[in-house]
Protein backbone atom coordinates (compact mmCIF):
# COMPACT_ATOMS: atom_id res chain seq x y z
CA UNK A 1 0.00 0.00 0.00
CA UNK A 2 1.28 3.20 -0.81
CA UNK A 3 2.29 5.30 2.19
CA UNK A 4 3.23 8.79 2.99
CA UNK A 5 4.37 10.96 6.24
CA UNK A 6 3.68 14.25 6.61
CA UNK A 7 6.42 16.12 8.85
CA UNK A 8 8.87 12.89 9.12
CA UNK A 9 11.92 14.97 10.46
CA UNK A 10 9.78 14.99 14.16
CA UNK A 11 10.41 12.37 16.45
CA UNK A 12 6.94 11.24 15.63
CA UNK A 13 7.40 11.23 12.05
CA UNK A 14 10.94 9.10 12.30
CA UNK A 15 9.12 6.77 14.65
CA UNK A 16 6.45 6.14 12.42
CA UNK A 17 9.45 5.59 9.25
CA UNK A 18 10.83 3.49 11.37
CA UNK A 19 7.73 1.49 11.93
CA UNK A 20 6.73 1.14 8.15
CA UNK A 21 10.19 -0.31 7.23
CA UNK A 22 9.58 -3.65 9.19
CA UNK A 23 5.59 -3.86 7.85
CA UNK A 24 5.44 -6.19 4.71
CA UNK A 25 1.84 -4.13 3.39
CA UNK A 26 3.48 -0.57 3.43
CA UNK A 27 5.69 0.99 1.02
CA UNK A 28 6.67 4.31 1.79
CA UNK A 29 6.70 6.46 -1.17
CA UNK A 30 6.16 10.22 0.26
CA UNK A 31 8.09 11.29 3.31
CA UNK A 32 7.40 15.23 3.37
CA UNK A 33 9.28 17.60 5.97
CA UNK A 34 8.63 21.19 4.76
CA UNK A 35 11.35 23.50 6.18
CA UNK A 36 13.65 20.38 5.97
CA UNK A 37 12.88 19.89 2.44
CA UNK A 38 15.93 18.68 0.45
CA UNK A 39 17.73 17.50 3.63
CA UNK A 40 19.20 13.94 3.64
CA UNK A 41 16.98 11.70 5.91
CA UNK A 42 19.84 10.46 7.66
CA UNK A 43 20.87 13.32 8.74
CA UNK A 44 18.18 14.03 11.25
CA UNK A 45 17.02 10.29 11.69
CA UNK A 46 20.89 8.62 11.72
CA UNK A 47 19.24 4.86 12.25
CA UNK A 48 17.14 5.04 9.72
CA UNK A 49 19.32 4.21 7.13
CA UNK A 50 17.32 2.12 4.90
CA UNK A 51 16.62 5.73 3.79
CA UNK A 52 20.27 7.05 3.40
CA UNK A 53 20.52 8.64 -0.03
CA UNK A 54 16.74 10.32 0.18
CA UNK A 55 15.43 13.47 0.94
CA UNK A 56 12.93 15.52 2.30
CA UNK A 57 10.28 16.14 0.30
CA UNK A 58 8.52 19.91 0.29
CA UNK A 59 4.92 19.28 1.48
CA UNK A 60 3.18 18.58 -1.86
CA UNK A 61 -1.05 18.31 -2.15
CA UNK A 62 -0.42 16.42 -5.07
CA UNK A 63 1.74 13.68 -3.87
CA UNK A 64 -0.05 13.47 -0.82
CA UNK A 65 -3.07 12.29 -2.54
CA UNK A 66 -1.24 9.94 -4.23
CA UNK A 67 -1.20 8.21 -1.11
CA UNK A 68 -3.50 5.13 -0.55
CA UNK A 69 -2.29 5.87 3.33
CA UNK A 70 -1.14 9.36 4.88
CA UNK A 71 0.49 9.42 8.44
CA UNK A 72 0.40 13.68 9.39
CA UNK A 73 2.96 14.13 12.07
CA UNK A 74 2.95 17.95 12.38
CA UNK A 75 2.84 19.70 15.70
CA UNK A 76 -0.63 20.91 17.15
CA UNK A 77 -2.40 23.04 14.42
CA UNK A 78 -0.01 22.56 11.81
CA UNK A 79 -2.33 20.14 10.08
CA UNK A 80 -5.02 22.38 9.78
CA UNK A 81 -3.37 24.28 7.59
CA UNK A 82 -2.86 21.56 5.02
Amino acid sequence: MSTGVIGASGYAGGELLRLLLGHPEFEVSYISAGTNAGEQITSIHPSLTPYTGQSFQSTNVQAANACNLLFIALPHGESAKL
